[in-house]
C-alpha cells in the first residue's frame, strides 16, 4: 500500500510544479486565475488522499 502512496505523491509534486501560479509567469489575467484554482485543487486532492491512506494505515496497524 506504501507504495501506491508513494506513486501517488510523486505524481503530486509533478503537478504541483507544473500549475504553480508562480510557473504561468503572470500575475494578472485569466491564466493566472487557472493555474491558482488548478494548484488548489491538486493541493486538495492530495490532502484528501493523504488522510484516507494514514486512516487505512492506522486501521491495518
Amino acid at each position: 500500500m506504501e507504495d501506491s502512496f508513494d506513486i501517488i505523491r510523486q505524481n503530486y509534486l509533478l503537478l504541483v510544479k507544473k500549475y504553480h501560479p508562480d510557473s504561468c509567469g503572470l500575475y494578472d489575467g485569466d491564466l493566472h486565475v487557472k493555474y491558482v484554482a488548478k494548484f488548489q485543487e491538486v493541493q486538495n486532492a492530495y490532502e484528501m488522499l493523504k488522510m484516507h491512506f494514514k486512516h487505512s494505515e492506522a486501521k491495518i496497524a
